[in-house]
């Protein structure tokens, strides 16, 4: 009988241990069941298997853990639209985001777990292999 997350959100998605909630801007809050925010603060853009969350702060899109350890500042990514899809393997961790310029193409943000690096790709077909 206790709200654990604030009522100002549009939809929440239940990932595992984590309740990702957002608004019409398609950024969010991360809150486990008990109602503790974790990366609070900070709006996020995407999660990949409840491990690696895209954030932005100050402008700037970074990877972090749920802790909030940062793995990978990306700077300023222009034109991220819609959280599309993410993918982890033993190498990379890729995400996907309708880029609000093009008609049905993506950025890509991949971040390389072998040797902590990062890069984005803009105008790629959506669907990670």
């Amino acid at each position: 009988n206790k709200a654990i997350v604030p009522l100002e959100f549009k939809k929440l998605t239940l990932n595992g241990d984590y309740i990702l909630a957002t608004n019409e801007t398609t950024t969010g809050r991360v809150f486990d069941f008990t109602g503790k925010e974790y990366l609070a603060g900070h709006n996020i853009y995407g999660n990949a298997e409840n491990k690696y969350f895209l954030i932005n702060e100050n402008d700037s899109i970074k990877l972090v853990l749920i802790d909030g350890n940062n793995l990978y500042d990306y700077g300023i990514i222009n034109n991220i639209g819609k959280f599309y899809s993410s993918k982890v393997d033993e190498e990379k961790v890729t995400f996907q985001f309708l880029d609000t310029k093009t008609n049905g193409k993506c950025i890509e943000i991949v971040y390389d777990i072998s040797d902590n690096s990062g890069e984005y790709t803009s105008n790629k077909m959506c669907g990670i292999n």
